[in-house]
């Protein structure tokens, strides 16, 4: 496999064992986890979330970009010794295309596009001193059409790219011609199902005409107390039920069709479950067809169409379960179905409806779960990310607590369980930050196995990725750094393989992340940001497949 496209979900398995036991959450209650600085997010203020075709989740903060695997954070910020790195730590915009291209928008620098062979920023259509350049500029929205067609909102004007031409179009405002665009500070963009474009400004709601290259615009009128509640109109979205939904620094409003008004959503104190009015920073509909609307100062609010009912969604203080601040910045649910919650100061916060019912496992300690595994006999074993092996029965019992002990050798190598397979002999197989154990149940000892690593200094840290099982009972180890290793279970020894820079026919890699088998009998090796790889387990030839190779995958 390549590298998963849930591998936010997997991430999931890494939970905190220290859920409340059988908490149901009620329709309006929902639990959160937070990621942040202390995981390795590079700045507390999120700006926006998107997520590239390997499954990477991007996050945009004021201190530079980050890539999220589920595990870790990459950081991406200025270099001033290279012209392709970005030229800002405040990022304020990141978004993907069909295509997969990933477009960076960074302080006033106009846009990059990010080179995943190269892991540069190149510059996109910004060249200095051009007239139609977007260098200079800073990038608000960004939005790929119907057509293929990418338009960018500045803050000097909407700009439109045609990629059969590689050229851009500008749309400026004219206050001597009512049919151009209201203003030239574009804060948000988006495309309905009739393929009409609609932007949002500084001064205004604007639909754009394609066929007559002509703009109409919807302001707001103190007068009227049911329109239009400001001309700052910062997100615009269409839901599914053809609804478009409207975020200005006032509040909510929906735009209807048939009579061509916009009517706000009026705030009733007597009604617990009205929209308070504030200002939207981002509005969201998930997979489900949920509304999710992001304000500045009340939280996260939700919508349900078929009560036409909003609920809100606030940080509480004694809750660390609850938004980790009620100044929300972004939203995004990613492919797996997780929803992520941006906020202006605290960091991400994560929300997976699956588990919405959560039943607790006991520990002694509060540790990460790295690995997890139900045995043959409906047993639960877990591994932990420092505290050693646990094993439960089928009522949730702790029957037994396997940990390291450095003055008897027949316990774990270490603390640290990054794997566990149960093989077809009814054998569990352990993998450590040291090695791979293996569970002698008739003498409830572990047995370990030592290795050869490439570089001798590292002889005491084997990390153990994956193990996997072939067709033919043979055992196969994943590592970190020591590549491809196969298991001789009798003179308990491996046969190693390792990416040989001076030959192609080796593994691309020494970063083993996910091991399968086709029905050729042929293993699939998937490693940790060199690509994947096809092993003929007969000859140890490995041929590569990188990104450049992604169609014939």
């Amino acid at each position: 496999m390549k590298k998963p496209k849930n591998r936010a979900v997997c991430w999931s398995l890494a939970l905190w064992l220290s859920f409340p036991a059988a908490l149901f959450a009620q329709s309006h209650d929902i639990r959160f986890e937070q990621v942040s600085v202390e995981q390795g997010l590079s700045n507390y203020a999120v700006t926006k979330i998107a997520q590239d075709q390997q499954g990477f989740l991007w996050i945009a903060t004021e201190d530079g970009l980050n890539k999220y695997d589920g595990y870790a954070f990459t950081v991406y910020k200025p270099d001033p010794a290279d012209s392709n790195s970005l030229a800002s730590r405040f990022v304020q915009m990141v978004y993907t295309d069909r295509a997969g291209n990933l477009y960076v928008g960074a302080g006033f620098d106009g846009l990059r596009r990010y080179n995943p062979d190269t892991g540069k920023f190149d510059r996109f259509k910004s060249e200095p001193n051009h007239p139609e350049s977007l260098a200079g500029k800073s990038i608000h929205a960004i939005l790929e059409d119907q057509h293929g067609e990418l338009w960018i909102g500045t803050n000097e004007g909407l700009y439109r790219y045609d990629p059969q031409r590689d050229a851009l179009t500008i749309y400026r405002h004219d206050a001597r011609d009512a049919a151009t665009i209201s203003s030239d500070y574009i804060l948000g963009l988006c495309e309905d199902r009739t393929g009409t474009l609609w932007v949002g400004t500084n001064a205004g709601l604007n639909r754009f005409a394609r066929e007559r290259n002509v703009f109409t615009q919807y302001r707001h009128n103190p007068q009227n107390l049911t329109g239009l509640n400001s001309d700052l109109i910062g997100h615009i979205r269409e839901d599914r039920d053809g609804v478009i939904w409207i975020g200005t620094n006032a509040g909510l409003n929906r735009y209807d069709r048939k009579s061509d008004t916009i009517t706000r959503c009026r705030y009733d104190p007597q009604d617990p479950h009205a929209f308070i009015p504030n200002l939207v920073f981002d509005i969201y509909e998930d997979s489900k067809g949920a509304l999710w609307i992001a304000t500045f100062h009340t939280g996260l609010w939700r919508y349900d169409k078929t009560t036409d009912r909003f609920f809100r969604y606030a940080h509480d203080p004694n809750d660390r379960h609850s938004l980790s601040e009620d100044r929300i910045s972004c939203i995004f649910e990613d492919r797996s179905g997780v929803m992520w919650v941006g906020t202006y100061r605290h960091g991400l916060n994560r929300y997976e409806r699956r588990q919405d019912v959560f039943t607790r496992y006991p520990t002694l300690r509060s540790q990460g779960v790295y690995a997890i595994l139900q045995d043959r006999n409906g047993e639960l074993w877990l591994g932990t990310s420092g505290d050693g092996l646990l094993r439960y029965d089928r009522e949730r019992k702790l029957l037994a607590h396997y940990r390291h002990d450095p003055a008897k050798p027949a316990t774990l190598v270490t603390y640290g369980i990054l794997a566990l397979h149960e093989d077809r002999r009814g054998e569990l197989w352990i993998g450590t930050g040291r090695g791979l154990n293996r569970y002698d149940a008739a003498t409830r000892n572990f047995v370990h196995y030592p290795h050869e690593p490439l570089d001798p200094s590292l002889a005491d840290h084997f990390e153990v990725k994956t193990i996997f099982e072939d067709a033919a009972g043979e055992l196969w180890i994943g590592t970190k750094g020591s590549g491809l290793c196969k298991l001789d279970r009798e003179k308990k020894t491996f046969t190693y393989y390792h990416n040989d820079p001076k030959n192609p026919q080796s593994l691309s890699g020494n970063n083993i992340w996910a091991i399968g088998e086709d029905q050729n009998e042929n293993l699939w090796i998937g490693t940790f940001g060199n690509g994947i790889n096809r092993f003929d387990k007969r000859t140890g030839i490995a041929a590569q497949f990188g990104p450049a190779h992604s169609a014939a995958v």
